[in-house]
């Protein structure tokens, strides 16, 4: 496995001008925040529905399955910058002590080969978040909206009924193979109880309108940092391929 870069990621929501200003200040003793590019994270409610294209076939992954899964991260990660490594034994990590099994993962398949994979991730058992309270419109709202059934709102003081699409590796960034991938994991996470499933795309990545497009979805803008603590060194400087972190991880 290569070794540890010099620096780490992390995502900044873009209103939050307090943190911002403060991390990027270069005051002694803190790292040095270095701009990257947008992050957007869509918020995708979970419902059934939809159907692949005659050509593609999407099914949910079993233990003999990790392999394929592994080669289809690793080609799709070295066209992308940042992209996490996933090998067999990380996979089987995943599923022994954070709760991302083999049947978590969705392959997509064409004339039998593996041309595209995501993760429906319930990190609700280590990782929730909780409403604390709504504004006055929306709380008025909320019972109105939970009825129509379009999206679902908890009550204040209650966890998010929520999961992360994770290990997106689409050959070709084709749309055609991406978009029912997510279809099928909306429909998985409403079978589950789960009520959204959230996305991180960097804005320019170039399955980031098409799935704007395809879904009813709300998208929250962050800013991408690279976190240096010491210079880095001649080859680990990013070059200008498109950033592909785990946003399940940020």
């Amino acid at each position: 496995e290569p070794e540890e870069l010099s620096y780490d990621l992390t995502a900044l929501v873009d209103g939050n001008l307090p943190s911002r200003r403060l991390l990027t200040a270069g005051l002694p003793r803190m790292p040095r925040y270095v701009f990257q590019e947008p992050w957007m994270t869509l918020a995708i409610p979970a419902r059934t529905g939809g159907r692949p294209p005659e050509d593609v076939r999407i099914e949910p992954g079993t233990p003999g399955d990790m392999p394929l899964i592994a080669d289809c991260l690793d080609r799709n990660a070295r066209r992308r910058q940042f992209a996490r490594l996933w090998t067999g034994p990380t996979l089987r990590l995943l599923a022994d002590r954070f709760n991302l099994r083999p049947g978590d993962f969705l392959l997509a398949r064409r004339e039998g080969d593996v041309v595209g994979c995501l993760a429906l991730w319930d990190q609700r058992p280590f990782r929730q978040h909780v409403v604390r309270g709504y504004g006055r419109g929306l709380s008025l709202l909320r019972p109105l909206v939970n009825l129509l059934g379009r999206i679902r709102l908890p009550p204040a003081g209650n966890p998010m009924r929520e999961a992360f699409l994770s290990h997106l590796a689409i050959d070709g960034d084709d749309s055609r193979v991406f978009v029912p991938l997510v279809r099928a994991a909306r429909a998985a996470a409403s079978c589950r109880g789960i009520d959204w499933i959230h996305l991180g795309l960097a804005e320019r990545h170039p399955l980031f309108e098409p799935a704007r497009k395809a879904f009813s979805c709300f998208a929250y803008r962050s800013l991408l940092y690279r976190v240096e603590w010491e210079a880095p060194g001649a080859d680990e400087i990013p070059d200008d391929r498109i950033p592909h972190p785990e946003g399940a991880l940020l």
